[in-house]
């Protein structure tokens, strides 16, 4: 990569990281609008025929007072408290819940999770 290259690549990985990782709902219109074409215009927003009230209402559902993003957040702060064991048993002990309420692929995918492959579940 040229040194161009580099800074534009930098700039756009701090713009993710505090703009929009920072708030879900921005994270959630970014990709929305990524998806619909490869280069949609930045400042003309989406493209012609994007239903607007469809968007706002799934951006809506990613507020950052939304009552799963506030779960998520809570689950994320309390796992990441835990010790290395104290997340696999919390994900285990989450798997048998899962199974509980029927959503066996669900908990087979916090199992193998919890095995971790070698990799932190934090990361």
């Amino acid at each position: 990569m040229d040194a161009l290259a580099c800074r534009e690549a930098r700039t756009r990985a701090d713009f993710l990281r505090t703009e929009l990782l920072a708030n879900p709902a921005s994270a959630r219109l970014y990709t929305l609008l990524e998806s619909y074409t490869e280069h949609w215009p930045r400042l003309g927003g989406p493209p012609a025929g994007t239903g607007l009230p469809d968007l706002i209402r799934e951006v809506q559902q990613w507020q950052p007072q939304a009552r799963w993003v506030v779960v998520a957040h809570l689950l994320h702060d309390f796992v990441a408290g835990l010790t290395e064991e104290g997340r696999k048993e919390f994900l285990t002990t989450l798997a048998k819940a899962v199974t509980v309420h029927g959503d066996e692929k669900t908990a087979q995918a916090l199992i193998r999770a919890a095995e971790g492959q070698g990799q932190s579940l934090t990361a």
